[in-house]
C-alpha cells in the first residue's frame, strides 16, 4: 500500500508490516487480501485529512494523509451500550428538600 501526493511517494507499507500492525492477511491461490473494507477519507480539521480501512483482522486504521502514518483506530463504545464501553456515571445523591 502507497501514500502518494503529487505523483510523490510519501509512504509505502508491504502487506508484511501491515500483517505485523494487525491487518490480518487473506490469502488465496492467486493473492492476498488485507483489508475487507474501505471506510473512505475523513475530514479533521482545517485542510487535515484521513483515509482510513479495516483490516481483514476487523481492526481500523487511519492514514494520515500529510505524513502517511498509520494508526490503529480507538475502539468506539457499541451501539447495543454495553457496560464495558460506557463511561463510568456520577452517582446522583437523593434530593433532600422534601
Amino acid at each position: 500500500m502507497g501514500i502518494y501526493r503529487n505523483g510523490k511517494s510519501i509512504r509505502e507499507y508491504s502487506t508484511g508490516e501491515m500483517e505485523r500492525l494487525g491487518s490480518g492477511v487473506s490469502a488465496s491461490v492467486s493473492h492476498y487480501t488485507i483489508f475487507q473494507r474501505y471506510l473512505g477519507f475523513r475530514w479533521l480539521k482545517g485542510n487535515s485529512y484521513v483515509y482510513e480501512v479495516e483490516g481483514v483482522s476487523g481492526k481500523v486504521f487511519t492514514i494520515e494523509l500529510e505524513s502517511g502514518s498509520l494508526t490503529e483506530k480507538p475502539a468506539e463504545p457499541s451501539a447495543r451500550g454495553d457496560a464495558e464501553n460506557r463511561a463510568p456515571q456520577p452517582r446522583r445523591q437523593a434530593d433532600k428538600r422534601r
